[in-house]
């Protein structure tokens, strides 16, 4: 039996854009969330561009003297006021990770993984600088990396976390099997409507083209599901002692329609 799931988000407008239909467990396969006639707010997938940095022209860095030098080299580099023009149009408000710096006889490599963009997380992943700094003079003299620029608006995804929930139901999930860490096959698990679905971190992914609303969704096998295949792949990630939720994988959904747009394993089996 089919059911209709009507959910009318607080933050969003009534367009003539409708809202989805969600399949019960029974149906086959991973389902996208299909049109039906309900109210809906006005879904947004921006255009997006990649910018990749191949050269900078050479210039000196004025480090604000706190810390660390890798953090002053790191804050120097982003700063608006001072940024090279190759990453003028880099988010003021991305989030950086902690960065890497090493040091040589006459420069500094700085890498800095920038994992956000417009006060989200890039589920997709990826952008990333790396600078070299003179020692002596704190000159920026080299730089490579890419990043996404932002759009002037941020995406907008209009379906509810019990929508996205019931749509990766059906999805198939590839895995490897192993014995001893040595690989001995490739298998495949279905999702299904026992398996544990928690909603995670809402994001954007960017697909090479637009900058797509996402989620997070960590799927486990459920218990009564669970076969040695499952414990020999790089699936499981119990450990010594096998606990409730072990063993899935984090998927990264289209936070409009469900779709499976990536997926993350929760840790390196071998």
């Amino acid at each position: 039996m089919r059911f209709l799931v009507l959910v009318m988000l607080a933050a969003c407008s009534a367009t003539t854009a409708p809202f989805e239909e969600v399949p019960d467990a029974s149906t086959d396969g991973p389902v996208a969330i299909d049109a039906v006639d309900a109210p809906s707010c006005a879904v947004y997938e921006p255009d997006a561009k990649a910018v990749d940095i191949a050269a900078i022209t050479p210039q000196p860095l004025v480090l604000d003297g706190n810390g660390f030098l890798c953090d002053q080299l790191t804050r120097a580099i982003l700063d608006p006021a001072q940024r090279p023009a190759q990453i003028a149009t880099l988010d003021t408000t991305s989030g950086v990770g902690p960065p890497l710096c090493t040091e040589f006889p006459k420069k500094i490599a700085v890498r800095i993984d920038i994992n956000e963009i417009m006060g989200r997380r890039l589920l997709s992943g990826g952008q990333w600088l790396l600078a070299w700094v003179d020692r002596d003079t704190n000159q920026l003299l080299e730089m490579t990396g890419w990043y996404v620029e932002p759009p002037p608006t941020a995406p907008i995804a209009c379906a509810s976390g019990d929508m996205l929930q019931a749509a990766v139901v059906g999805h198939e999930q590839q895995y490897s099997t192993f014995a001893w860490c040595a690989p001995t096959g490739e298998a495949s698990w279905t999702v299904s409507s026992q398996d544990s679905r928690l909603l995670g971190d809402e994001g954007w992914y960017y697909d090479g083209t637009h900058l797509i609303a996402a989620r997070e969704i960590d799927v486990s096998v459920a218990p009564a599901a669970i076969t040695q295949q499952l414990r020999d792949s790089d699936l499981n990630c119990c450990g010594v002692i096998e606990a409730v939720g072990c063993i899935g994988i984090r998927l990264i959904v289209d936070a409009q329609s469900g779709v499976v747009l990536d997926q993350r394993r929760h840790c390196i089996v071998c």
